[in-house]
């Protein structure tokens, strides 16, 4: 079973309930407890094809990947007309436009149209088995384990203050015929989150990117490093990881981040993940790809 839902939606009622009644109550999230039990049990996608409000955006960002499209979706905890209220005029796309979302890590992706969203979360679910007591789908691979990449002999530069394109690392270690599929790239961008196969069975790949801030973990980074093994652990995925970068990121702008609460969540989840691999084929793996 996988639960795919194409969300647009108007809010939960609560002002017309001030309105109505002159006064407020939170109203019960009808069947909302089946929807955070599935998230233990099968894959849950959500696709934001429109304005979505309101009790309806918390059903829509609680998934394992929520994906919008440019100048169509909005996503909000109340629209326009509620925040003119708050003295702010703005429209659907200043408030709550796919490019806001996409950057602060409400959404897994930001794509230009619906058939591409509808693909794209054809391509996630293949990754991933119908549900949580199933081990990942193995796919025939063509790319032999014996195929040799001279180029990763020199794309780690030995300059420690040289970045290097991370991608491309992967693109020439993972296999071939199937194109790493990258999540949450638009946020945390110190960290880069994926779904790949290695001899055709399905990983989920961490690497730093040493472009953005040396490869140190922002808080962001952290979440959305937490969010992702959580991911890998319910689908029994290994959890491949390359690493160069110095640790959490330092300065008066990590603290008022609140860096080191988001990377102790981060490193629990990492625990938590070693502690919970007992399947076949799942588990942790480190690579250590230069100055730490």
């Amino acid at each position: 079973m996988i639960l795919f839902c194409i969300v647009g939606s108007s809010g939960g009622g609560s002002v017309a309930t001030i309105l109505e009644l002159g006064y407020n109550y939170v109203p019960p999230l009808m069947g909302f407890e089946h929807k955070t039990k599935m998230l233990s049990e099968v894959p849950v996608a959500a696709a934001l094809l429109g304005p979505v409000v309101g009790f309806g955006a918390a059903r829509a960002v609680t998934s394992h990947y929520a994906i919008m499209v440019s100048n169509i979706s909005s996503l909000f905890v109340a629209g326009p007309p509620v925040v003119a209220a708050l003295g702010e005029q703005v429209t659907k796309e200043e408030l709550g436009g796919a490019h806001i979302h996409g950057a602060n890590g409400s959404v897994d992706e930001v794509v230009e149209s619906e058939e591409e969203a509808l693909a794209k979360i054809s391509r996630f679910l293949s990754f991933l088995p119908s549900n949580a007591w199933e081990l990942p789908p193995v796919r025939p691979s063509a790319d032999g384990p014996q195929r040799r990449a001279p180029e990763l002999n020199g794309i780690i530069p030995r300059n420690r203050r040289a970045v290097f394109d991370v991608r491309r690392m992967l693109a020439l270690i993972l296999d071939q015929d199937t194109p790493f599929f990258e999540i949450g790239g638009g946020w945390g961008k110190s960290l880069v989150t994926g779904l790949a196969r290695l001899d055709g069975r399905a990983v989920a790949v961490l690497a730093s990117d040493s472009a953005h801030n040396g490869g140190a973990l922002s808080a962001d980074a952290c979440r959305k490093l937490s969010r992702f093994v959580r991911l890998a652990d319910t689908f029994h995925l290994p959890v491949v990881s390359f690493v160069d970068q110095p640790g959490f990121a330092v300065g008066t702008a990590a603290e008022a981040q609140s860096t080191i609460r988001a990377g102790a969540n981060a490193i629990a989840a990492l625990y938590r993940s070693l502690s919970l691999h007992t399947l076949p084929y799942t588990g942790l793996f480190h690579f250590i790809l230069g100055p730490t």
